[in-house]
């Protein structure tokens, strides 16, 4: 096994007993556009352009307001609700490598202050499980 130590914000544990984690209601999709008018009849959770696609994080019920041209549906969303500084290493590569290691895929964004980690809804308790390991506590959505 890779052991990673080199670089890791020396605070860490610290960082991991401040953990909050709120797993937001509903069920949630990523989906994939070519094009997009710009045009919403909804709020997406996250909505990304990286200058070849449009990457929707959005409800699942939200689906039929846009044309899409692939879809993974059956998401949960995990918000760390803490403020991380910008010179912390190591935070998202303990979480998904804690959850690597019991088998979880992830798909992970970030946005100003706070990381988000979605996990598909069949491993949502083992992740749960998998967090408070590592001191997390959970609050509700």
């Amino acid at each position: 096994m890779l052991e990673i130590t080199h670089g890791l914000h020396e605070n860490l544990d610290m960082i991991f007993d401040d953990c909050k984690i709120v797993i937001r209601d509903g069920m949630y999709a990523i989906a994939r556009a070519k094009e997009f008018t710009g045009d919403l009849q909804f709020i997406p959770f996250a909505l990304i352009y990286d200058g070849a696609e449009w990457t929707f994080i959005l409800e699942e019920n939200d689906l039929e307001f846009i044309e899409v041209d692939s879809v993974e549906k059956g998401w949960r969303i995990l918000t760390f609700r803490m403020n991380l500084p910008f010179e912390t290493v190591g935070f998202l590569s303990a979480i998904s490598a804690a959850l690597a290691q019991t088998g979880i895929p992830i798909f992970v964004i970030s946005s100003y202050s706070t990381d988000h980690v979605l996990i598909k809804n069949k491993y949502i308790s083992k992740a749960i499980q998998t967090l408070r390991g590592l001191g997390c506590k959970f609050q509700e959505g």
